[in-house]
């Protein structure tokens, strides 16, 4: 998986997340059945892999495993500035058609050797405020009516991002058949 871009942070994060942003992103991207024959090739994206959001349409890919995803789907502003320790705002809306193919940043936490191995970082605040993000997987078939599996990754706010391979959830979906949800928080 790609390493989450770093952005100069001091440490701080919300804990809770707006129940009605992330549930209605779910609804709408699982709603529809989806099947694609899409090669990546630098062409519009496919049609079955554009789904409409709240604030705008993103576009997936086809995954690993017959699955497709939808990766780094933004369910809240970042909580800086005076958004600090409140409860979360509404992202912004956007026009167009927006990628949905990589992770978001991972959220801010100090580095340790059990986190990323950057030792001129031990010690010291990684990672991005701009990470409320979540990623989607389901089966490449038309089925609808799918259970939903939504995954919060731990790690005591020491270690761990949903961009790691272990929380992957393309095996997952395609085994049990199911939607599989992980977030940044």
């Amino acid at each position: 998986m790609n390493k989450p871009t770093a952005c100069h942070s001091k440490g701080n994060m919300f804990s809770s997340i707006k129940k009605k942003i992330f549930f209605f992103c779910i609804a709408v991207i699982i709603s529809a059945g989806c099947s694609s024959n899409s090669d990546n090739s630098g062409e519009p994206p496919q049609p079955s892999l554009v789904r409409e959001t709240v604030n705008g349409q993103v576009s997936g890919v086809e995954d690993a495993y017959g699955t497709l995803s939808w990766l780094g789907i933004k369910y809240a502003r970042a909580p800086q500035g005076e958004l600090r320790w409140m409860a979360p705002r509404d992202p912004d809306s956007w026009q167009g058609i927006r990628n949905a193919d990589s992770f978001c940043n991972a959220c801010v936490q100090y580095g340790t050797t059990l986190n990323w191995i950057d030792y001129d970082l031990f010690g010291k605040p990684q990672g991005c405020e701009d990470c409320l993000c979540l990623n989607i997987w389901r089966p490449d078939t038309l089925q609808e009516n799918l259970p939903v599996f939504v995954y919060i990754h731990g790690g005591a706010n020491l270690i761990g991002s949903s961009s790691l391979d272990v929380y992957n959830g393309a095996h997952l979906s395609s085994k049990a058949n199911m939607i599989v949800v992980t977030l940044s928080r």
